[in-house]
């Protein structure tokens, strides 16, 4: 009724006390709703009705004899009037209640929790094609026959339940990746290889058998500590071989900075697009789409729009910002080379060394006569090379016996 009341409009009535019965019994009569039935201190009836029952009260009181006085316009109606010569705002105004009701069966947002593994956009994309997404009317999914489909095709994910809260799809899952980890951690054995190459230092194993001595040189992925040990004369067994092997490695970096070189330069000049998704709908906020320069990078952006910054309604607007550049030759001084080439220097020092010991460290740095700016760096460390590597466990236990022996007689 309200919400009637207010996209036809209604309008206020008065009658004097001495016509207040005759007009209700009159309103009763004709089966015209009525609201905000009050009396006045002097006993006059104020009421509103719908605006489109006026003309039928009116004649109704005008064959009874009964005087009344026209009240307020209000709803829509009013609106309309009051901006008729703003006919935008009007029409704005009738096409979101349009809207409003049209979407009111519909999903407006889906939401997702549980998942740290599969993307929030993968399971939207899903459903959506499973006919729960944005836009498409909830009042006649199936829920429990979603949410089996929706297992079927993907994989990682155990368990999913789509709850509405009105419009909003709220999705909860439980992944099977985490489960999958899990299991296969507690199953796989590992053995340890050489991260790169060195000369060991130090042996600290946990678990497994050491297959190298200090003082001996690796390479990168050579075995370090065997997941495979013997026992007796054929026994084999398998554990998840860990522990720290420490060794003196070299570690090389060079850093360039030409004197001259292409470098992009804004302009400053910009275009912007938008586009307006309203559910699946999209509608160009722009008339020309070609962009007016030859170099230019883009920026995307895709923002929800929300009601008091926390109801988020259907509506989306994509902005891509071209700005141009134009590429112009820069020339160096040395000095602004030798600076710029010592602060990139600093940080590939900290990224090469990472958690590693810093043992003696030589650097060259020298304009060269092909007008680059050059440093060279060369560190010695000492730092644990080991890391785990899956074991491959052979389905003939001789097999494994000699490949262990194997490992052993190399080194």
């Amino acid at each position: 009724m309200k919400f009637l009341s207010f996209v036809f409009g209604s309008r206020a009535f008065f009658v004097e006390k001495t016509w207040a019965i005759g007009a209700i019994n009159l309103l009763s009569r004709l089966d015209i709703p009525y609201a905000h039935l009050e009396r006045d201190q002097d006993g006059g009836l104020h009421f509103t009705i719908p605006s489109y029952k006026r003309k039928q009260l009116e004649g109704a009181f005008t064959a009874e004899g009964i005087t009344w006085e026209l009240g307020a316009l209000t709803g829509i109606p009013s609106i309309l009037q009051r901006y008729k010569k703003r006919w935008g705002i009007a029409a704005g105004a009738l096409l979101f209640v349009f809207l409003t009701a049209l979407s009111g069966s519909r999903i407006w947002c889906v939401e997702v929790s549980g998942n740290n593994q599969v993307e929030d956009a993968e399971i939207i994309t899903l459903l959506a094609s499973l006919g729960c997404g944005v836009g498409d009317p909830y009042k006649n999914i199936d829920f429990a026959k979603l949410h089996n489909q929706f297992l079927l095709q993907c994989q990682d994910i155990a368990w999913i339940a789509v709850n509405m809260d009105g419009t909003h799809a709220h999705v909860e899952v439980r992944e099977t990746l985490a489960d999958r980890q899990k299991e296969q951690e507690e199953t796989q054995t590992y053995n340890v290889v050489a991260a790169e190459d060195g000369q060991i230092e130090q042996i600290a194993a946990y678990e497994g058998k050491p297959q190298i001595a200090i003082g001996d040189t690796v390479r990168k992925g050579e075995l370090l500590l065997s997941g495979v040990i013997s026992y007796g004369e054929t026994g084999l067994r398998y554990e998840s071989a860990a522990g720290e092997v420490y060794a003196k490695v070299v570690r090389d970096f060079t850093v360039e900075v030409p004197l001259k070189s292409e470098q992009k330069v804004p302009t400053g000049r910009k275009t912007t697009q938008k586009t307006l998704t309203f559910f699946q709908f999209k509608t160009n906020l722009f008339l020309n789409s070609g962009i007016p320069y030859d170099f230019y990078d883009t920026i995307y952006s895709d923002k929800q729009i929300y009601l008091f910054d926390s109801i988020a309604l259907p509506l989306w607007v994509k902005t891509e910002v071209f700005e141009e550049y134009e590429m112009q030759q820069v020339t160096l001084t040395e000095e602004e080379a030798k600076t710029l080439a010592y602060q990139e220097y600093r940080t590939r020092l900290k990224e090469t060394l990472a958690d590693a010991q810093l043992l003696e460290k030589t650097t060259t740095a020298a304009l060269d006569e092909d007008g680059v700016y050059r440093i060279h760096c060369r560190l010695y460390c000492l730092a644990d090379i080991a890391v785990q590597q899956p074991l491959t466990i052979q389905e003939n236990p001789d097999e494994s016996m000699k490949a262990e022996q194997d490992g052993q007689e190399n080194h």
